[in-house]
C-alpha cells in the first residue's frame, strides 16, 4: 500500500531528535527527503589543494533542514546517487556530516526560468531550468580538459548544458524531461553551467518524447533583449 504524505512525515526523524544531534555522532540516523542539491565543488584542505566537496540539504518535513557535506572519495561516491526527492541509505562512517541545522522557513529553491528567458538572467544567479533532453549528456574534451555536455529544448528553444564534474547518469535518456539547478554562463555563448550531474533530475511523471517530437523542437538559442527590442514611448503631437 502506497504511503500518503502524512504517513511519510510521521515516519521522518522527529525535530527533537535532530536538535539533539552532535558533530561526529556516528549513531545518528536521519529519515527525510533531499530538498536541494548544490552539487560538487573543489576546495583547499590541509590534505590537498583540490578536494571534492559534495553539498546537499535534507528536510524532515516538520520544520528542520540540515546541510550535509561529504568530502573526497565519499563526495565522488555519493554525488551521482543523490538527487532531489530521492530515497537512499547513506553511511557516513563518522564523517563530520552535520554542519548546521536551519529553520526550514528559509527557501533555497532557485527561481524557475524558461529557456527563452535565460539570456536575461544576471550572471552567476542560481536558477532552475526545465526542458527535454535532445542531445544526451556525455563526457567531452575542451581546451585540454574534459567536462559533461548536452542540450535541452523547450518548444522552439534550445540551450547547451555544461557539467564541470561529470559522471554518467544512464537514466537521463534522450527525450526525457529534466529539471536542472544551474547558473547562466555567457562567457562561452549561451550556456547553462552546473557543478555535477546530480543537479540534473528527471521528471518521471512526464512521458519520454519520440525522435520525431524532438526533431520539431529546439531551433533557436536565447539572446539577451536589447534596447531596440523594448517598446518605445509614443510621442505626443
Amino acid at each position: 500500500m502506497t504511503k500518503s504524505r502524512e504517513d511519510w512525515i510521521r515516519w521522518f526523524t522527529a525535530t527533537v531528535e535532530i536538535d539533539a544531534y552532535e558533530i561526529n555522532d556516528n549513531t545518528a540516523e536521519f529519515r527525510g527527503y533531499v530538498e536541494c542539491v548544490e552539487g560538487t565543488t573543489f576546495v583547499r584542505t590541509q590534505y590537498c589543494d583540490r578536494t571534492e566537496r559534495f553539498k546537499f540539504y535534507v528536510n524532515n518535513g516538520k520544520g528542520r533542514r540540515m546541510k550535509i557535506l561529504s568530502w573526497g572519495v565519499n563526495a565522488v561516491k555519493w554525488s551521482p546517487q543523490i538527487s532531489e526527492r530521492s530515497e537512499t541509505d547513506i553511511k557516513f562512517e563518522a564523517e563530520k556530516f552535520l554542519e548546521e541545522t536551519t529553520d526550514a522557513g528559509e527557501n533555497p529553491e532557485p527561481d524557475i526560468v524558461l529557456i527563452q528567458d535565460v539570456a536575461n538572467v544576471e550572471s552567476n544567479k542560481k536558477i532552475r531550468v526545465i526542458g527535454w533532453i535532445k542531445v544526451p549528456f556525455q563526457l567531452v574534451t575542451f581546451g585540454g580538459g574534459s567536462r559533461g555536455s548536452g542540450v535541452i529544448v523547450d518548444h522552439e528553444w534550445k540551450i547547451r548544458v555544461h557539467i564541470r564534474v561529470f559522471q554518467a547518469k544512464p537514466e537521463l535518456v534522450k527525450g526525457m524531461k529534466v529539471s536542472i539547478n544551474c547558473e547562466y554562463n555567457s562567457t562561452e555563448g549561451c550556456v547553462l553551467s552546473c557543478q555535477s550531474i546530480s543537479q540534473i533530475n528527471s521528471i518521471i511523471s512526464e512521458p519520454i518524447l519520440s525522435e520525431d517530437d524532438l526533431n520539431n523542437m529546439g531551433f533557436y538559442t536565447p539572446k539577451r533583449k536589447s534596447d531596440d527590442d523594448l517598446p518605445h514611448p509614443t510621442k505626443k503631437r
